[in-house]
């Protein structure tokens, strides 16, 4: 999804209606906003401390996180009056998260199975943002049930790349 960078004193023009997404440029702690006067202070408090933003302005589609565990589709949340919950996205969105890792895995040299986890957060039809290093999962959004397959899932996913790597608990035995 196309966006504007904002760097520390640099001019930027908040839309005065509608979704704007605004995110660092490195690193998490993006957020929405429907209100410019709460994105124009969250813009100041990030360049105060002399980072770059990333604005990004979007329409009344619906926005969806994908969470993907080992490459494999796992959760998902929907926004519903700027509240992400727990959702279930049709197929056509899954594909659309999962051709933006599988374009990531590439481009890293790296098999989409490789990547431990990934959060692929959409408006309609188009990527926000694609995040493969600490993405929060959503855990507490889920239901006990979600939440326990889901960890249950992402506890194999991790000792799977820990054996793959050699660095599971009995790489280091000698016999």
């Amino acid at each position: 999804m196309p966006g504007e960078v904002c760097a520390p004193g640099q001019q930027i023009r908040l839309p005065y209606a509608g979704r704007v997404f605004i995110s660092p440029t490195v690193g998490t702690g993006a957020r929405r906003f429907s209100d410019p006067s709460p994105a124009a202070a969250y813009i100041a408090e990030r360049r105060q401390g002399g980072h770059s933003v990333v604005v990004q302005t979007a329409g009344p589609d619906v926005e969806t996180v994908l969470i993907f565990l080992g490459g494999q589709p796992s959760h998902a949340f929907t926004s519903h009056d700027d509240v992400l919950r727990q959702g279930e996205p049709d197929f056509e969105t899954w594909e659309i998260g999962a051709a933006a890792l599988g374009a990531a895995a590439a481009a890293c040299g790296v098999g989409i199975g490789e990547l431990l986890c990934a959060r692929a957060h959409l408006v309609g039809a188009r990527l926000l943002d694609l995040q493969l290093v600490d993405p929060s999962l959503g855990w507490r959004r889920l239901d006990a049930s979600a939440r326990d397959r889901g960890q249950r899932r992402f506890a194999v996913c991790v000792e799977s790349a820990l054996e793959r790597l050699g660095l599971g608990p009995f790489s280091h035995r000698r016999p």
